[in-house]
């Protein structure tokens, strides 16, 4: 019972699975081999699977286009290993794996690159999430302005019994100078009555 196969990845049969018995394979255009794969690219006698030490080594056959192992060209044999990818030209690629694996859980080898010829899918591109704006800060409200207060002025006012004097100095300082405006006019007789010290009086 086959215990390998091979998953054809790129080529004229994409998923189709190859079972390589426990004996020597030959690959190619050609009818007579063991695997035909129809392709333009594809020697008549492409490349040799041969079984040893109970897993498979591959050998090109002097073919055109070469054989590649994890795009690395074969030159005599190469020893194979699980999940290895097999070019054969620009359009062929097959994967070597366990029987009955599933081809679509295949997993690449690390470090390694697709065959050439097989486009790339780029991984999606996740939209960016737009930064929000920071909210824009409300103006400062101005604090009404508080009242002025008058300013008192530091000075005593005069208390009422002083005001009281002064206007009663004033009125008889009034009443002097009225009365002698009256003497001095109309009767200047009364100088030396009221003021005898003054010259001239007797």
């Amino acid at each position: 019972m086959s215990k390998f196969q091979l998953v054809m990845q790129m080529g004229p049969s994409p998923g189709k699975t190859i079972s390589l018995g426990e004996t020597e394979h030959y690959l190619g255009r050609d009818e007579n081999n063991t695997i035909v794969v129809n392709d333009a690219e594809l020697s008549r006698r492409h490349c040799h699977f041969i079984f040893t030490d109970g897993g498979f080594e591959i050998e090109d056959m002097g073919s055109t286009n070469g054989t590649f192992v994890n795009e690395k060209r074969t030159s005599g044999r190469y020893r194979l290993n699980l999940g290895d990818i097999i070019r054969l030209g620009d359009n062929v690629a097959l994967v070597f794996e366990l029987f009955g694996s599933d081809p679509n859980a295949t997993v690449l080898a690390r470090n390694e690159t697709p065959p050439r010829g097989q486009a790339v899918k780029p991984p999606p591109q996740v939209a960016a999430t737009p930064t929000p704006a920071p909210a824009a800060q409300p103006a400062p409200v101005p604090k009404p302005a508080g009242k002025v207060r008058p300013e008192r002025r530091s000075g005593k006012r005069p208390s009422p019994m002083v005001i009281g004097c002064g206007v009663l100095v004033l009125i008889g300082l009034c009443i002097l100078i009225g009365g002698w405006y009256y003497v001095d006019t109309y009767a200047p007789e009364y100088y030396c009555y009221f003021l005898p010290f003054l010259p001239g009086c007797p």
